[in-house]
């Protein structure tokens, strides 16, 4: 179980990372605006993708049993937090204004919810794979 846990946070936080380093890249590029990429800021797009999962494992456990739409905005509080903490205040990719917030917005809403069909993808794959081996399992009990 626990081996389970640790790859889903993990994987979520590879999946955030990656695509939040892909999205900021396009926007820069696309619009010549937003964060500068060098090796600090890799480093820095590294250490937000995991806070997020390391901040979701917690709040996970106080969600445990809500429903799936306020599990959806614990873990949306989460990123935002995690963001404006990290990227806003102590990296400083963002000022505190309007315009740079809504970019903002937009890239968390965009990556959270790549992460999320990813991981639900991710889910059903495995859901999939257990379900056939338990078939086989019981198509090689009933044939003895």
């Amino acid at each position: 179980m626990i081996k389970r846990k640790f790859s889903y946070y993990f994987s979520v936080g590879t999946n955030a990372f990656a695509w939040q380093t892909v999205i900021l890249s396009i926007i820069n590029i696309l619009f010549g605006t937003g964060v500068s990429f060098n090796s600090y800021v890799v480093l820095q797009c590294l250490c937000i993708g995991f806070t997020i999962p390391f901040l979701m494992f917690f709040t996970d456990k106080l969600t445990l049993k809500t429903n799936f739409p306020t599990k959806i905005l614990v873990d949306l509080i989460d990123v935002f937090l995690v963001v404006l903490i990290m990227g806003g205040a102590l990296f400083k990719w963002f000022e505190f204004v309007l315009a740079d917030l809504a970019i903002v917005a937009g890239v968390i809403l965009a990556v959270y919810f790549v992460v999320f069909a990813i991981t639900i993808v991710r889910d059903r794959i495995d859901s999939d794979f257990i379900n056939k081996k338990i078939k086989e399992r019981n198509k090689n009990e009933n044939s003895h």
